[in-house]
């Protein structure tokens, strides 16, 4: 019995997860779990938006978590 592979991947939009899922799905992986998170800002994100990093926080990203069928 083969190991199971599991790929975990993270999408900036629900277009890009589309598209890449019907890849992975060509290859014989199945979604297992999709959630959405919200990355911190960076030490250089904070320097050079200062008090505007609290108004333009970076964008949710989805993380999928595949494994092969």
């Amino acid at each position: 019995m083969a190991p199971k592979t599991i790929v975990v991947k993270r999408y900036p939009n629900e277009r890009d997860y589309q598209r890449d899922a019907q890849k992975m799905a060509r290859k014989n992986y199945k979604v297992v779990s999709v959630t959405s998170d919200k990355p911190r800002a960076g030490c250089m994100r904070i320097l050079t938006l200062g008090i505007f990093t609290l108004i333009f926080p970076p964008k949710t990203e989805l993380v999928v978590t595949y494994s092969m069928a």
